[in-house]
């Protein structure tokens, strides 16, 4: 009955209906996704929201919306025309994910704003430049941030009072040659690092061996994987957009359990050698398929692979493979 209430939503007035009809709807754990901006403005009607997915990519009012939603906890949006933040100033919103395209080309977010969202625990902003990023010095629930196109490792000084984030995302600072800029970080659980020069360097990561279980590296040309070796609490492993050739380097790390890596990699059949890996995405370019012939033995695997992926399998066994539209 909910789901057909909620599909009727476009078909009249869209703020007389979220008054009539959905004022009191129960959602199941106060969560909705909505796909037309129009319907964002009207959903201060809605008593029971606090968790909220908006799937379209623009909209001409922004966050405008929020100052009306004092329950929502968590926001997450593909609206990447996104620019002004001061809307979730005084909101209780404690989790934003700004998914959607923002070229680095245009003006940059202004993050001076989010000291004043005082409940906020996870800022995530996957594409587009920010400034004033001293501000977040003043968010003093921040646990999980992630920024792109950073531009200067001045800005990472500027995050050094954030000692205690669990996630800390960054991509694309031109001038970061090394991680001693990241050193800041007294615990993390994850670090994700994306388009910077650091690629000979990530021995390094060995300082946060004791508590690092999380670990993304995109665009990067090559990495020489044997420089992780020393991570041994790591289960999970992002190197979608990269080229590593020697995955079984990975092979003493006992908790491994997940690798999200590219079709470009050659080196497939060392996954053998992962004894703990149990679930492996691979994405990109699929030209010449990819070959897991080697891995006769490996039941226990599951690998994922878009839809349109060619294939090459062992005869018999091997690992169990889904073909997914992502």
């Amino acid at each position: 009955m909910r789901r057909e209430l909620l599909r009727a939503w476009h078909r009249f007035d869209a703020d007389e209906y979220a008054q009539k009809v959905l004022a009191d709807l129960p959602l199941k754990d106060g969560y909705l996704e909505i796909d037309d901006p129009n319907q964002a403005p009207t959903l201060r009607r809605l008593s029971n929201l606090t968790s909220l997915y908006c799937s379209y990519r623009q909209s001409p009012s922004g966050l405008s919306f929020m100052s009306g939603l004092p329950r929502l906890t968590t926001l997450s949006t593909q609206d990447g025309s996104i620019a002004d933040l001061s809307p979730l100033a005084g909101t209780g919103l404690v989790e934003l994910d700004i998914f959607g395209w923002r070229s680095p080309e245009e003006s940059p977010r202004d993050l001076s704003p989010l000291p004043a969202a005082t409940s906020l625990e996870v800022l995530r902003l996957w594409s587009g430049r920010v400034s004033n990023t001293a501000a977040l010095a003043r968010c003093q629930r921040l646990r999980k941030l992630r920024l792109d196109y950073l531009d200067t490792v001045d800005a990472l000084s500027d995050l050094s009072p954030l000692t205690d984030l669990d996630l800390l995302g960054i991509g694309h600072i031109e001038d970061l040659s090394n991680l001693s800029p990241l050193y800041f970080l007294s615990s993390p659980k994850h670090i994700g690092i994306t388009g910077c020069r650091v690629a000979d360097h990530l021995h390094h990561l060995t300082r946060w061996a004791d508590h690092l279980s999380e670990l993304s590296l995109r665009e990067f040309e090559s990495i020489d994987l044997a420089q992780l070796a020393g991570l041994e609490r790591l289960k999970f492993l992002d190197l979608q957009t990269s080229r590593a050739d020697n995955l079984g380097a990975l092979a003493h790390l006992p908790h491994l359990e997940s690798i999200w890596c590219t079709a470009e990699m050659t080196t497939f059949a060392e996954l053998r050698k992962l004894l703990s890996l149990r679930y492996v995405v691979v994405s990109g370019k699929f030209a010449e398929g990819v070959d897991l012939s080697a891995l006769a033995d490996r039941t226990d695997l599951t690998i994922r692979v878009p839809r349109t992926a060619v294939i090459h399998a062992p005869k018999s066994g091997g690992p169990r493979i889904l073909k997914t539209g992502f």
